[in-house]
C-alpha cells in the first residue's frame, strides 16, 4: 500500500503563480516531476542567483506609498489594541471572485478610538482550507497571541477589516507592568519615499507611530481625528 499525504498547496493570489508542494510516498518526501520541471523552467526564465534569465525580471520586493496617520485616523471606525486568538478560514465570494478569507477572533485589550464588544471578529484575505492555501501580499500579519494595534473598519455583517491592510496593523509589546509600546512593522512591501508626504505641512506617515508608547500614539491619533472633525 502506498501511503500518501499532501502538504498544503499555496497560491500567490496577486501574481497568479501556483506552487504545488511535495507528497509523501512510502514515508519519504519526494517532489513531483512536474514541480521539478516547473522550477527548472522558471529558473531558466528568471536566471539563477547572480545570473540573468531570458529577459524576465523579478523584483525582490513590492513597493507602495505609505499611508498617513491622518488617513488611518479619520477613516477607521474603531482603533484597538487587541490580542488575536483562534481563527477560521473559509471560501467566500468577494468583489474579485471566490477566495479564501480568514476570520480572527480578537480580544480587545484597550480601545484607542471608539468602543463596543470586548471580543470581535477581524477578517483578512488569505488562509488555508482543505489543504489549499492562498497568500495575499499585503495582508495584515495577524498571529495568535501576538498583540497588535489595529485600525479597523466595520463591515455590514458586524465583523471588521483592517484599514489599508498591513499598513493598519502595528505590533505592540506589553510589559509586565502593563505598559504598551508600538513596535516597528515588518511590511510585506517596501514603502517608497513620498516627497509630498515629506514636504512641510503634509500629513505625517503612519510609521511615526512606531516606537511610541500607546499613550503617545493615542494622542497623535486623536489629534489627527480632531483636525478632520473641524
Amino acid at each position: 500500500m502506498i501511503a500518501t499525504s499532501m502538504v498544503p498547496r499555496y497560491v500567490l493570489v496577486d501574481t497568479s503563480i501556483e506552487i504545488l508542494f511535495a507528497c509523501a510516498i512510502d514515508g519519504g518526501m519526494r517532489l513531483r516531476a512536474a514541480l521539478l520541471a516547473s522550477v527548472f523552467t522558471f529558473a531558466l526564465l528568471v536566471g539563477f542567483p547572480g545570473h540573468s534569465g531570458f529577459g524576465l525580471r523579478v523584483a525582490d520586493a513590492h513597493t507602495f506609498v505609505e499611508v498617513s496617520v491622518d488617513y488611518l485616523a479619520k477613516t477607521a471606525t474603531r482603533v484597538i489594541v487587541g490580542v488575536p486568538g483562534e481563527s477560521d478560514s473559509v471560501w467566500e465570494e468577494t468583489e474579485s471572485g471566490r477566495r479564501i478569507v480568514t476570520y480572527h477572533r480578537v480580544r480587545v485589550h484597550m480601545d484607542v478610538v471608539g468602543g463596543g464588544s470586548r471580543e470581535i471578529l477581524v477578517r483578512r484575505l488569505g488562509g488555508v482550507v482543505d489543504g489549499i492555501g492562498q497568500i495575499v501580499h499585503g495582508s495584515p500579519p495577524i498571529r495568535e497571541n501576538v498583540p497588535v494595534l489595529l485600525f479597523l473598519t466595520e463591515r455590514k455583517d458586524s465583523t471588521f477589516s483592517v484599514l489599508a491592510m498591513e499598513q493598519g496593523c502595528f505590533p505592540v509589546s506589553i510589559s509586565k507592568d502593563r505598559r504598551i509600546r508600538v513596535e516597528p512593522r515588518r511590511l510585506d512591501r517596501t514603502p517608497l519615499p513620498d516627497k509630498q508626504v515629506r514636504a512641510e505641512g503634509r500629513p505625517l506617515p503612519a510609521s511615526i507611530l512606531e516606537g511610541l508608547s500607546i499613550e503617545q500614539a493615542k494622542q497623535v491619533i486623536l489629534e489627527e481625528r480632531s483636525k478632520n472633525a473641524q
